[in-house]
């Protein structure tokens, strides 16, 4: 018989081998886009993964609220939601399977779709363009050619091949220099302009203190180049393979937005959970502002019911626009590319 110090020991040893073994292979196991093809479960969910553009703000309010509120699970997914970033692109997780849905702006995915990425849109919740280019009033810049000779802030990210094609566009010869994470170097005069989201940075500079009266803005939308951004992507072969997964995930997505549009003080709220868990500076006001820029975004007409879908004179226009800028050579077409999951009511 063992001294009973030595049988504990043993007892714990072994208890500690199985916990670890038992962890190991749970974070070994592939996910749904991986190479297996099979959907996991997890009492009764499916688990698929879902990487963001960007940080976490209420640019996805409605996906934050869909998986914390208990609409993903309804509709019997359990859904992890992964940050992207300015140096980790959403695109990279989608071509490299750690994610079975991705958002990108609509620009990137045709640009990855032409360079070999077997991408489709599977919703498409931007209306309409959102980027402006900012500058002071003092710097003397009234109009877009004045931007000559400038320095011009651009952000890294995916997000930043449509400003820079504005430029182009416009024969515009400037200093272009990178921005990683604030507006500051614009605040503090070390540029002359900088691109910003009309619902992020664009508030960070009024928050900051300057007024509005201060600034000269050239938003894209009001000057030729009017392209949507926001959508949900997968994989081609996810869609094939499990249309309804794709419409699940779509549909409890879009019910997800309409609660945050719904319930914005809620909404917020999950939001500041999500920023404070990834040490990210967010705040109240701020990701207010952001909830009704995205309202305004998504519903331009001011209603709920056309949330997600991607009418085909849309995407022609937009498809259009980029081609004309030298961002992409040729656009596939509509039924190929375009899947609008939110109407597809596919039963298994």
């Amino acid at each position: 018989m063992l001294p009973e110090n030595k049988f504990l020991s043993r007892f714990f040893a072994a208890l500690f081998l199985i916990g670890f073994a038992l962890l190991a292979s749970r974070s070994a196991t592939p996910s749904f886009a991986q190479e297996t093809g099979e959907v996991l479960t997890t009492g009764g969910l499916k688990k698929v993964t879902l990487c963001l553009q960007w940080l976490p703000q209420a640019q996805f309010a409605g996906y934050y609220a869909a998986r914390d509120t208990g609409i993903y699970s309804r509709y019997g997914l359990d859904v992890t939601i992964i940050n992207g970033g300015p140096t980790s692109a959403s695109s990279k997780a989608l071509e490299e399977k750690k994610a079975d849905f991705c958002t990108m702006f609509l620009s990137t995915a045709l640009t990855l779709k032409e360079n070999g990425l077997p991408s489709v849109n599977i919703a498409q919740f931007s209306k309409k363009s959102s980027i402006v280019f900012v500058a002071k009033k003092s710097s003397n810049i009234k109009q877009i050619s004045d931007l000559n000779g400038k320095k011009i802030g651009l952000w890294i990210s995916d997000s930043r091949t449509i400003p820079n094609a504005f430029i182009q566009l416009h024969k515009i010869n400037a200093a272009i220099i990178d921005i990683t994470s604030s507006p500051d170097i614009f605040l503090y005069d070390g540029i002359d302009a900088i691109n910003a989201m009309r619902y992020h940075e664009y508030y960070d500079m009024i928050s900051a203190g300057l007024e509005p009266s201060e600034l000269t803005t050239f938003p894209l939308s009001d000057n030729g180049f009017d392209i949507m951004e926001d959508g949900l992507y997968c994989l081609s072969d996810t869609f094939s393979r499990d249309p309804k997964l794709c419409s699940d995930f779509v549909k409890a997505s879009i019910e997800g937005w309409k609660y945050a549009f719904e319930n914005r003080e809620n909404a917020v709220g999950i939001v500041l959970n999500y920023a404070k868990a990834a040490h990210q500076r967010a705040n109240l006001a701020g990701q207010r502002y952001m909830l009704d820029r995205m309202f305004e975004n998504f519903c331009p007409d001011g209603g709920t019911e056309a949330i997600g879908r991607f009418a085909e004179e849309e995407y022609k226009k937009a498809s259009a626009l980029l081609i004309s800028a030298g961002i992409i050579k040729s656009a596939p077409e509509y039924k190929d590319f375009i899947k609008n999951c939110g109407d597809i009511d596919v039963k298994k």
